[in-house]
């Protein structure tokens, strides 16, 4: 099963970019990873959002492969320790899905519409971060999934 980061913008920091790619070689024995950043809207400091953020849906629905299972990544979404993060990967490998598509938004989140469309929303915790660190909190979770699923010892 594959796994798909979506991002509207690029990640500015060399550092941040390299943790992620990192990250995502580790994962992808069991799950083969790509970040794929999308051309993001943007967005005058004195409009609404909202017509902005729908461009940018419409983007990420355009790149999300057909038969994917899809993840909004969200303050408010579902929190998962790693065991069970790992765990719902697996279960969704089992039941054959092609692989996930994980939507990460901008610093102004995801289209509402967006959110509700897709098949989970997730929190990586009560706190909020900044959607770059939000990717490589992400990518490492993937490798620790990983980790979890073959029973290195990282995950301990």
């Amino acid at each position: 099963m594959k796994a798909l980061i979506l991002i509207p913008a690029p990640l500015k920091d060399k550092g941040l970019s390299a943790l992620v790619a990192d990250y995502l070689k580790r994962a992808a024995p069991t799950f083969p990873c790509e970040l794929k950043i999308l051309k993001g809207e943007r967005i005058p400091a004195k409009e609404a959002p909202a017509p902005y953020l729908e461009k940018e849906a419409k983007k990420i629905r355009d790149a999300t492969p057909q038969g994917f299972f899809t993840v909004a990544m969200q303050p408010n979404g579902k929190v998962f320790s790693s065991h069970d993060f790992s765990e719902k990967l697996q279960k969704l490998a089992d039941r054959g899905v092609r692989g996930v598509a994980f939507w990460v938004g901008s610093a102004y989140g995801l289209a509402p519409g967006l959110v509700k469309e897709a098949d989970l929303s997730l929190s990586m915790s009560p706190m909020t971060f900044p959607h770059q660190l939000a990717v490589v909190m992400l990518a490492e979770q993937l490798y620790r999934a990983h980790a979890i699923q073959k029973g290195t010892p990282y995950h301990k």
